[in-house]
């Protein structure tokens, strides 16, 4: 298998890991923004119905009405007042009726809801309403009863949504990865790229190959650094080569200077090996030799 380059390795990790990270994103998208949005209109709701509450104690009756008719036109919810042992219903959103089992406490009403919306298409699903109940105190000082209705979106409708648009996010995600993985590889490869053709320039000994670079990062630092040991390189080769002739023509000076005498004291004893005259007389030339 062929071995891939810095860059294409480069550009195949950064690729993975911000796709890695996209597919979470439109994972927990999906899985908890229908959990998240019902939870902020939950919380809207019940902010309502106690701002209400609080607006509508202590107040006349006729007042109360103004109130209360006002508040749900404006706030596009349905509202139940419980009165005199009477139950009054306000439409600011539709006009149908806000019915609920009278035993049902709040904390049970909420997991109802919670279960309608997050579970199953029922009814409540459908329609798309949430409800929350308040406590609110009359003119007379007596404990009344106040409900209230709002419409949302529904969740399953929310889910459908996400899954239509996927297609489309993740194919925008991918080409957006794909250009910002060759940009960047693009990017942090190419001082590394420079240096290679640098090292290669100084391995054939060329004194010009000088790595420049006009940042600061830890790239800028190792090539200034193989700057400095190349350039201290070249010195010592040069100090080597100079060595290297003092000593050649160390050896070319003694040779000459040693070849000269030798030759003498071999053409004497050949003289005398053969008696040639006047070298007859051998034990007085061997002292002189």
């Amino acid at each position: 298998m062929k071995k891939l380059k810095l860059f294409q390795k480069n550009l195949l990790y950064t690729f993975t890991v911000m796709m890695s990270v996209i597919l979470m994103l439109h994972f927990a998208f999906y899985n908890f923004l229908p959990k998240l949005y019902l939870k902020t209109k939950h919380q809207s709701l019940d902010e309502q119905v106690e701002r209400l509450s609080q607006e509508i104690s202590y107040q006349k009756e006729e007042d109360v009405f103004a109130i209360v008719e006002s508040f749900a036109y404006l706030s596009n919810t349905n509202i139940r007042l419980e009165m005199n042992h009477q139950k009054v219903n306000f439409f600011g959103l539709m006009p149908f009726e806000i019915k609920l089992d009278e035993n049902i406490d709040r904390k049970e009403l909420e997991e109802l809801q919670n279960e309608l919306f997050v579970q199953t298409p029922g009814i409540l699903n459908q329609q798309g309403v949430i409800l929350a109940q308040a406590d609110y105190v009359d003119n007379r000082g007596r404990k009344q009863g106040l409900e209230m209705m709002m419409s949302i979106q529904p969740v399953h409708e929310i889910t459908e949504l996400i899954l239509t648009l996927l297609p489309y996010s993740l194919g925008i995600s991918v080409l957006i990865s794909l250009l910002a993985s060759y940009l960047y590889s693009r990017h942090s490869t190419k001082p590394i790229l420079e240096l290679l053709s640098i090292t290669e320039s100084m391995a054939k000994r060329d004194p010009r190959a000088l790595f420049e670079s006009d940042s600061e990062d830890e790239m800028a630092l190792l090539g200034e650094n193989i700057n400095k040991m190349y350039h201290a390189l070249l010195a010592y080769i040069e100090t080597m080569e100079k060595l290297e002739e003092e000593k050649e023509a160390f050896f070319k000076a003694a040779s000459h200077e040693l070849k000269t005498p030798l030759t003498s004291l071999s053409i004497l004893l050949e003289n005398m090996l053969y008696q040639i005259d006047p070298y007859q007389d051998r034990d007085r030339y061997l002292k002189e030799a």
